[in-house]
């Protein structure tokens, strides 16, 4: 029952109490050196992120379940309508895209998590996202794999993944992504991660070749609504295409089978695909089963020129035309059909629905910008991505194990921060009259031709430009 109490004129007002909605999360750094709009951010129960003013922040943080909306209107008169009832105030709130995605209306005090607002000082820049590999076992042997062949560390423990739980709260990131590996094979410890990740107010998602036994996934998310976003599954052409790049015959089958099974449970599923020569001209297959199966997220990627892939599988990697051919038979059978797919994306090429507010570099923007958040952990600790790292030494591609205490582990995030955002997109004289900056984005500094002085194209980058303004203007 609506709790009401005396309005002082003869009737009665009521008091209701907005909070945080369980899953939202609530981020600002502070003196941080690299400054970002995302210093002050808020994630949505639906997975998006806002930049906030000052001004919204402290009211979001007000939003604790205890304050009622009268005392919000006296803390807030900039943003709350004094003359407003509580109803209406209410009533508005839930209306707006924004605010209905982070706050929820209680009729009585119930307290939000105080674990959602996170707020430090200190960081050489925001650490945003984690791409956690839990695992390094996996049943597959995929021929793109980026970690490849390389000794992993000591494996994590149920207690040594609670400590790095820690410290990806304490620093603040937005949302952790759990891959290895293959998570599966190890429940208890995926449960025990999951658990933590949950009573910190960690939004998590998981990365899994759905070739085994999915039975803890369904479990996790029906354990964490609030936090567990979404499942990544790859599926890298069809049938035997698949199996060819996954190592396993079967595999194909088995993945296709247990993303029925995972959307059937309710478990949001985004499939990955990886170009290669084994499904080019099989495009409207391959659309059609992930369509037949009421696939909603369709990602289609080009494989990263690291590890296996690097080594010894280059014989299946498309060149341009392959690229460009792949891509315009994707995007017109995306057109044809629409609706087939909630999103689909064909990385740096083409997002359907578009996406807005997409932060674009320039030449004074740091060359690493698009993931400058981005921490990637594994056994053998806190690193760069694996092209940063080959390109500018060892010294940068390894650090503290994340279970270290909180500064340890806040230093090495520093260090890793700090070479990020040491040099710009300028730097490079190839970037300074190029035609495709725009598209291309400067590209990524371990695909220079001479990354340690930035001079030079990054041939990826650019292939990826020129097939992306092929493709728009084939299709406008």
């Amino acid at each position: 029952m609506t709790p009401r109490r005396p309005s002082g004129r003869g009737g009665v007002s009521v008091s209701l109490f907005p909070r945080l909605r369980d899953g939202v999360v609530l981020r600002r750094r502070s003196g941080t050196a690299f400054r970002q709009p995302a210093d002050r951010c808020g994630t949505g129960l639906s997975g998006r992120v806002y930049d906030l003013e000052d001004a919204s922040f402290n009211f979001l943080k007000a939003c604790d379940g205890r304050s009622s909306i009268e005392a919000l209107k006296r803390r807030f008169p900039d943003l709350l309508e004094a003359d407003a009832s509580a109803e209406r105030l209410a009533r508005e709130i839930a209306e707006d895209p924004t605010l209905g995605d982070l706050v929820e209306i209680a009729p009585a005090p119930r307290p939000a998590n105080p674990r959602q607002v996170v707020e430090n000082a200190g960081l050489t820049a925001a650490c945003r996202v984690a791409v956690w590999h839990l695992v390094s076992a996996c049943d597959l042997r995929c021929r793109h794999c980026y970690l490849g062949d390389s000794s992993a560390g000591k494996p994590y423990t149920a207690k040594t993944a609670l400590a790095t739980v820690r410290n990806l709260h304490a620093i603040g990131v937005e949302g952790v992504r759990l891959s290895g590996g293959e998570t599966t094979l190890r429940p208890g410890l995926l449960r025990a991660t999951t658990d933590a990740l949950a009573r910190d107010c960690l939004p998590f998602s998981l990365n899994s070749n759905a070739a085994g036994d999915v039975s803890v996934i369904i479990e996790i998310f029906r354990r964490h609504p609030a936090y567990a976003r979404f499942v990544q599954v790859s599926i890298d052409g069809p049938g035997e295409a698949h199996d060819s790049m996954r190592g396993r015959k079967g595999a194909y089958a088995a993945s296709m089978r247990n993303i029925r099974r995972l959307l059937k449970a309710k478990v949001p599923v985004t499939v990955v695909s990886m170009m290669h020569r084994g499904w080019l001209g099989r495009e409207a297959e391959l659309f059609d089963a992930l369509a037949g199966a009421r696939v909603r997220h369709w990602a289609v990627e080009l494989p990263v020129a690291a590890g296996r892939w690097q080594e010894g599988a280059r014989c299946l990697a498309l060149d341009r035309e392959g690229v460009e051919a792949m891509s315009l038979r994707l995007a017109r059978l995306v057109r044809r059909r629409a609706g087939a797919f909630a999103v689909f994306e064909i990385n740096q090429v083409l997002r359907v629905p578009p996406e807005c507010g997409e932060l674009q570099k320039d030449r004074r923007s740091p060359v690493c910008l698009h993931h400058l958040g981005l921490l990637t952990i594994g056994e053998r600790g806190l690193s760069f991505c694996s092209i940063f790292g080959d390109a500018f030494g060892p010294e940068l591609t390894e650090f503290t194990p994340s279970y270290y205490g909180r500064k340890a582990f806040f230093r090495a995030w520093n260090s890793i921060a700090g070479a990020r955002v040491g040099r710009r997109v300028g730097d490079n004289p190839a970037c300074r009259a190029c035609r495709l900056m725009a598209v291309c984005q400067g590209g990524c500094p371990g695909h220079y031709e001479d990354p340690s002085t930035f001079s030079g194209c990054d041939q990826h980058a650019r292939m990826l430009a020129e097939v992306r303004l092929s493709v728009a203007r084939a299709i406008v």
